[in-house]
């Protein structure tokens, strides 16, 4: 899948289904949360002292075990080869729409805090340990 040339407007419009898929996500939480059920990701980021940022990592690099297309977004994004979200997209899609200290991006690029100390590894600093079948 090729960029379109002079995609200068494709952050813009990133930006902007990033902010719709938020906000959708945030409608889903509170009617979840209203209904009485108890939310998985709720539950893992309390036990594991996620914080949004974390949240966030977490649900991208699962992304591709969820929906297969995912894989085909991530290399349009980052070039072909890369299915999987590296690090530092990760932190540039998650700055779109919410500000990151320095504190978190640090720790994030160096692969400490506690999604890294239970349940992500890195193998370098810009590609989060690849689950089975991304490349």
């Amino acid at each position: 899948m090729k960029r379109p040339a002079g995609s200068a407007g494709g952050r813009g419009q990133v930006r902007r289904e990033l902010v719709r898929a938020q906000a959708h996500v945030m409608d889903r939480l509170v009617a979840t949360s209203r209904s009485g059920t108890r939310l998985g990701l709720r539950n893992l980021s309390a036990a594991f002292g996620l914080n949004k940022l974390g949240e966030f990592l977490l649900i991208l690099s699962m992304a591709v075990y969820y929906d297969a297309k995912y894989e085909t977004i991530f290399s349009y994004l980052q070039g072909e080869g890369k299915s999987c979200p590296t690090i530092r997209l990760a932190l540039s899609l998650y700055e779109l729409t919410s500000a990151v200290s320095m504190e978190d991006r640090e720790g994030v690029l160096e692969g400490r805090g506690p999604l890294f100390d239970y349940l992500l590894s890195v193998d370098s600093v810009h590609q989060a340990t690849r689950p089975a079948g991304c490349s």
